[in-house]
């Protein structure tokens, strides 16, 4: 039996209602919890739903249920289960019967695994965090799983148990529509992965892709340091990270699949089942980035996640919020909130391996330059000796101990000692810009960001944006709000022109700096129109990158400008009026452009609502010709941003203003009302 812990106070309980039990095995059974017992059944060929009511004794006033464990049957399976709690009476006295309870609340559903992985010999336990007064829980089995074992279509539950905290005191009547979450329908594989694969890690969110590098980079830093324990201590908590990644990133290709093949209730499910694991996975990071940095620098943890070892629990959709966010999500940014970049100040210490003090800086710079003046004596061909030359002169400055032994400019940066010397900076550039970032980051990395844009010079573009990422933290410390505006200035500059590289891992990188920029900027408290102001172009070059060939530019473009849309100090109004701007008339016609536009438009209304102005997209689509477009792409995405409108606005108000529209026919009209009302019913079942 799993082992309890001090916090965990067991609940005794009576199954007072059962919709149906075969012989053998009733309800009764599920009184007397035990892992390897055999529990109840359904009847067989049984109708659904299938119903159990649990009445609580409770051993204290509150009469609050902090969580539920459910360890279901092996094959007989029930898809999903839904539970809600009942609490008093009008009389104040405990009621007989659920109904009877003066207050009832469904809280939601959790859906449970179907077991084929595991070839039906695995029993799956499903931890759900409830934290509210509950005289009674109500379980509603809807549908069974079909495999060669369940012949007769029954579902099954093997234990149930119900907890109090012994030592919590929780406020009756707390109305917490998040406080019940999912259990997650994954298990670990074995052994874990030593890495994470590079098709994964491209598709990351550029905060969790920054995470995992800085955390890499540290790992192959302690090794070089000859600190081993410390390195094998890194590499062993990354690996259970990596394959929670792999696996969220399974589970969302598979929502998308769904979404694609519009069976919205089996999206909506993975949707559920994709979010928490993803929830697992950034605070398992975030832990990861606290225990060996000091601190998570940039992982957002939405909820907390109770965990076992049978168990690990998330978040749970209620039924009010099943409309876009399960309907009609099909955003890759979960649930990214307005409060996503507020960290304390410890959140953003940074190990003394990949920073520099801000006291250290000129003389740093200093440094770099010996190196790189070391990097190319007349003669000399080999690169990588040149730069052993430049490590060892570097070695001299950093007796202190404050910066890595054997430091490069690039420390920090994965692989950066095997690099080639960058080359001198083509009179092409703006010299003024030069300036700029070689008074910030200094001559070498500025070198190797002005690198000549060919295959063989990438990765040093690539690496010196990287370190600038690394490096913002302690640039923005402490500055006064001139030099803060003046790094904006530069960075914006730096951020616009990588946009446009031809290397995707460059374009990338340029995002994820973009991203720890408008961080460094919301701590700095700097103006928002001054903000939006240099970002501007930035945001018209990455609406452009929609229409791109390449997926993970696409999606790398939309992450990035919903966070900015999400940013305090961006005009939310920019990201909107540049997003409905007409599109050229050379890439209208075309349909590729407009489509894109179109469909980033109903992500930004998903995650926005109300927010977004639906006259002005609406207007957007009709200055576009959209809704009688000769590409049916457009057309359809045409179509679905009206529905999503509809689900936020109502049905008249968005129709209205489509009426008397040439482009849209009484036909069209009636396809989108058919549409809404079918999409209404979806939600109410």
């Amino acid at each position: 039996m799993t082992p309890l812990t001090p916090d965990e106070l067991p609940l005794l309980f009576d199954v007072v209602e059962c919709s149906s039990e075969e012989e053998g095995f009733d309800c009764s059974a599920l009184q007397h919890y035990c892992e390897d017992g055999d529990g109840w059944l359904s009847e067989r060929h049984c109708a659904f739903p299938q119903l159990l009511i649990l009445r609580i004794h409770h051993q204290d006033e509150a009469h609050v249920v902090e969580k539920l464990d459910i360890l279901c049957h092996e094959f007989n399976i029930p898809q999903t289960i839904e539970i809600s709690v009942g609490c008093g009476s009008v009389g104040g006295h405990i009621p007989i019967k659920f109904e009877d309870c003066g207050t009832i609340q469904k809280l939601g559903y959790v859906t449970m695994d179907s077991n084929d992985r595991s070839h039906h010999q695995d029993r799956e336990m499903k931890t759900v965090p409830i934290g509210k007064p509950a005289d009674f829980i109500k379980l509603v089995l809807q549908q069974s799983y079909q495999n060669e074992y369940n012949l007769y279509g029954q579902v099954g539950i093997v234990g149930l148990r119900v907890f109090a905290a012994a030592n919590k005191k929780v406020v009756a009547g707390n109305d917490d529509r998040n406080s019940l979450r999912p259990a997650l329908n994954f298990s670990l594989p074995s052994p874990l992965p030593s890495s994470l694969p590079p098709k994964v890690k491209d598709e990351l969110d550029p905060k969790v892709q920054q995470s995992v590098t800085r955390l890499e980079a540290m790992k192959k830093e302690r090794a070089a340091l000859e600190d081993f324990d410390m390195a094998a201590k890194i590499k062993e908590a990354m690996s259970t990270v990596y394959a929670l990644l792999i696996i969220f990133k399974e589970s969302e290709n598979k929502m998308r699949e769904a979404a694609a093949r519009e069976d919205y209730a089996e999206a909506s499910h993975l949707k559920i089942e994709r979010d928490t694991i993803k929830e697992t996975a950034l605070e398992a990071l975030a832990e990861v980035e606290k225990k060996f940095i000091g601190g998570p620098a940039n992982i957002v943890v939405v909820t907390r996640c109770g965990a076992s070892v049978t168990s690990v629990a998330g978040q749970i959709d209620d039924e009010a919020n099943l409309s876009l966010s399960t309907i009609k999500d099909e955003s890759f940014l979960s649930r990214k909130s307005a409060n996503s970049h507020q960290f304390s100040d410890e959140q953003f210490e940074r190990t003394s391996n990949s920073v520099m003090s801000k006291s250290k800086r000129d003389s740093r710079r200093e440094d770099e330059e010996n190196l790189d003046e070391q990097s190319h004596p007349t003669g000399r061909d080999n690169g990588q000796d040149d730069e052993k030359d430049g490590d060892d002169d570097d070695d001299d400055d950093d007796d202190d101990g404050s910066n890595i032994s054997h430091s490069h400019p690039l420390a920090g940066v994965d692989g950066a000692e095997g690099l080639p010397a960058p080359e001198e900076i083509s009179k092409d550039i703006s010299s003024d810009l030069i300036q700029k970032v070689e008074e910030l980051f200094g001559s070498y990395r500025t070198k190797c960001y002005f690198s000549k844009a060919s295959r063989e010079n990438w990765q040093l573009r690539d690496a010196a944006l990287t370190k600038i990422s690394l490096l913002l933290p302690e640039h923005f410390s402490n500055v006064s709000a001139d030099d803060c505006a003046d790094m904006a200035n530069t960075l914006t500059q730096v951020v616009s022109r990588s946009i446009d590289d031809k290397n995707v891992q460059v374009y990338q990188s340029a995002l994820i700096l973009l991203d720890e920029s408008l961080l460094q900027f919301e701590r700095n408290e700097m103006p928002g129109t001054k903000v939006t102001l240099l970002l501007s172009k930035v945001v018209t070059d990455l609406l452009s990158k929609l229409a791109d060939s390449k997926q993970k530019v696409v999606d790398s473009a939309e992450l990035s400008l919903l966070t900015m849309a999400h940013s305090t100090c961006i005009d939310f109004a920019c990201i909107c009026n540049a997003a409905t701007k007409k599109v050229r008339t050379a890439d209208s016609k075309g349909g590729r452009t407009l489509k894109a536009r179109l469909q980033f438009l109903e992500n930004l209304i998903a995650e926005f609502d109300e927010k977004v102005p639906w006259n002005r997209v609406i207007d957007f689509a009709k200055a576009s010709k959209a809704f009688d477009h000769k590409d049916v792409g457009v057309r359809d995405a045409a179509k679905s941003v009206v529905l999503t409108l509809m689900l936020i606005h109502g049905e008249n108000v968005t129709l209205q203003s489509l009426e008397g529209c040439e482009q849209v026919s009484e036909r069209q009209l009636n396809e989108y009302r058919a549409k809404y009302a079918g999409m209404m019913e979806e939600i109410r079942e």
